[in-house]
């Protein structure tokens, strides 16, 4: 356990205290002896009730932690105003970032990108400009939320800013998949945040340190 964060793994109980949020392949947490999952309802990201559950692997069991100190912000990518998806970074810890967890909202529904996939050990997230999660609000509907939805995904063009398209008409003017791949959100997300600590930090690191980022956003391409 991490004293300064409560951070537990959970182990498999589904007796788990309610307030405590578990970080499996996707953000979970139980009320009234119920999982709900963090999510998007209505256009307003809250908690609402599932039918799935935790993820356990004995040998690398889910982080959960106390839902007050973990807090959240988001950020939503758009097509011409049409919505595509939206990124909701989620940071524990008290003083410092402990952990990181990105979860990728693409209309259907939310889902766990781990902290070491996003971004590694490069914890430079602040808490200024985010909300508590312990504020956010419970879905009083006791009916499972369908995530069904007849939107197509739609990534954007590599070579052509603000450009996006469909999995099929990328395949079908470049021949392949390889440029819809470049552009997965994950990858995306990685590549643009050690861009940008590059910058803002490049000329204060040794040469070492900037190529070993380096290496970590060509790992974005491969």
């Amino acid at each position: 356990m991490n004293n300064e964060c409560n951070i537990q793994y959970w182990d498999g109980n589904y007796a788990t205290f309610e307030n405590m949020v578990v970080f499996s392949h996707k953000v979970f947490i139980k009320k009234d002896l119920k999982w709900m999952v963090f999510s998007r309802k209505d256009g307003v990201f809250q908690w609402v009730h599932t039918d799935d559950e935790p993820s356990y692997d004995s040998e690398d069991p889910p982080v959960m932690m106390k839902i007050n100190y973990i807090k959240w912000n988001f950020s939503v990518f758009n097509d011409e105003g049409v919505k595509e998806y939206t990124e909701v970074t989620m940071i524990a810890g008290i003083n410092d970032v402990e952990y990181i967890w990105i979860v990728n909202w693409d209309g259907l529904q939310a889902v766990l990108i781990p902290h070491e996939e996003a971004i590694g050990d490069i914890h430079y997230f602040k808490f200024h400009n985010t909300f508590n999660l312990s504020e956010l609000k419970y879905d009083q509907s006791t009916m499972i939320f369908d995530h069904k939805s007849s939107k197509i995904e739609k990534r954007e063009d590599p070579y052509n800013v603000d450009c996006f398209f469909t999995k099929e008409q990328f395949v079908e003017y470049y021949g392949s998949t390889l440029e819809w791949d470049f552009m997965n959100p994950k990858n995306v997300f990685k590549r643009n945040m050690i861009g940008l600590w590059i910058v803002d930090n490049g000329k204060h690191l040794p040469c070492q340190s900037v190529n070993h980022l380096l290496d970590k956003m060509i790992e974005t391409f491969l």
